[in-house]
């Protein structure tokens, strides 16, 4: 069984080797690494087969920047790619400082990178790989998936680590093993809202509620608990505050001002800046072949052992555990958000992915947020797809955190015409 690595060259890709020896892996005999820039996928390809070897893991590491070659044959099909890298992360949050854009329309910047790639990728995916499971773990998972869905026939399903991370802060919160907990999840990647946790057949929400309002937790967003009768997960918070004023903007005062700043004067780039001197960092600790790297890059990348491999040991091995996971549900029963593609706890078991039923929804007000954030993005990927300025500009007006066509029109000049198209 092969899984093919789309963005192989990252220099997290070694902390997947790690999560998988860690676990003895077997299922695999070989993983396959995909990426543009030939000395960085060589070097991450080399270090890759030594940590295997260590593991005596009977699996091939295998690396090409053609598709076609590393695709062949595969079985699963991981997406991680980053397209441009940590340069074209930089120059997107300029792009966002200007545009007003923030919260999960801030993902479309990303969306119109990514879409495109993956299209040039399609061909040799139907032609080598026209079987495989497509595992998207880049941003933006519901748009990613969503596009996938409407060229291919693929299985295909999208992963995101802050549905783990919310997992092991509601087991902490109510003093149980995560493994224990059925989260009812109602949304799309990134606005998501929990609107039930049970633990052993019981419901704990109330509890959990309580405790995160109690202690004012900003991850949470507990100050929008009880009207939207859930608890928002990541942006969903944003769905309930007005666009830009006088360029204060949905996430608030302080970040709106670091906004300004950055637009008018390309500063507090610092946090983007840190990370890409992180990363050459360790690609240089990766050519210099210094094993020591490889503790630091698992704590850096934590989502391949907390959700990425345990995802596939369950779906690949004899493994079975609740996940959640963005799927374009069958045709009878569409998602409940209004759109075809959504994140749902998911039963995931030897090959089936089985979206748990849920008895509530989110208050009306939540509801009538999502719907428009799901119609958004289902037309920005048409609009990718049809490479239409005029489209995509339409989509974001749909979007509650596009404040007028003003704003869309100066975000999406940034894009248009679409690289590669």
């Amino acid at each position: 069984m092969k899984l093919c690595v789309l963005g192989g060259s990252s220099v997290h890709t070694p902390a997947l080797i790690e999560a998988l020896g860690k676990r003895g892996w077997t299922r695999f005999t070989e993983i396959s690494l995909f990426g543009q820039d030939q000395r960085k996928l060589e070097a991450i390809g080399t270090f890759c087969m030594h940590r295997v070897e260590q593991y005596s893991i009977n699996c091939k590491v295998s690396w090409s920047n053609r598709a076609d070659v590393a695709l062949d044959g595969s079985s699963a099909v991981l997406n991680q790619m980053r397209v441009g890298g940590m340069d074209a992360g930089i120059e997107d949050r300029i792009n966002l400082a200007g545009s007003g854009f923030v919260a999960h329309a801030a993902s479309y910047a990303e969306a119109l990178r990514l879409l495109p790639a993956l299209g040039r990728l399609l061909p040799a995916i139907r032609k080598r790989a026209a079987d495989a499971l497509l595992v998207n773990f880049s941003n933006p998972v519901s748009a990613a998936c969503e596009y996938l869905a409407t060229e291919t026939d693929q299985n295909i399903v999208g992963l995101c680590y802050h549905t783990t991370l919310a997992r092991s802060h509601f087991a902490k919160y109510l003093d149980v093993d995560a493994s224990d907990l059925h989260i009812e999840t109602f949304g799309i990647n990134h606005v998501s809202f929990i609107t039930d946790v049970v633990v052993f057949g019981e419901s704990r929400m109330g509890e959990l509620k309580t405790k995160i309002i109690s202690q004012r937790d900003k991850d949470y967003n507990y100050d929008r608990i009880l009207s939207a009768d859930a608890i928002p997960i990541s942006h969903a918070y944003s769905l309930f505050r007005t666009g830009e004023r006088w360029y204060v903007r949905q996430d608030g005062i302080r970040e709106s001002l670091r906004n300004v700043i950055l637009h008018f004067t390309r500063l507090d780039l610092s946090t983007l800046r840190k990370e890409k001197k992180v990363r050459e960092r360790a690609f240089e600790d990766i050519l210099s072949g210094k094993q020591e790297v490889v503790a630091e890059l698992a704590k850096a990348a934590p989502w391949y052992d907390k959700t990425i491999v345990p995802f596939l040991f369950d779906y690949f091995g004899n493994g079975s555990g609740e996940h959640t996971v963005t799927v374009r549900h069958p045709s009878e029963r569409p998602a409940e958000t209004g759109g075809w593609t959504a994140e749902y706890s998911s039963i995931v078991s030897n090959g089936a992915i089985l979206p748990q039923a849920f008895k509530r929804s989110p208050s009306n007000s939540a509801m009538s947020q999502l719907r428009r954030v799901v119609r958004s993005e289902t037309k920005l990927v048409a609009a990718i797809r049809a490479q239409s300025l005029d489209e995509a500009i339409s989509a974001l007006l749909i979007h509650p955190n596009v404040y007028s066509r003003v704003h869309a029109e100066r975000f999406l000049r940034n894009y248009f015409p679409l690289a590669g198209c």
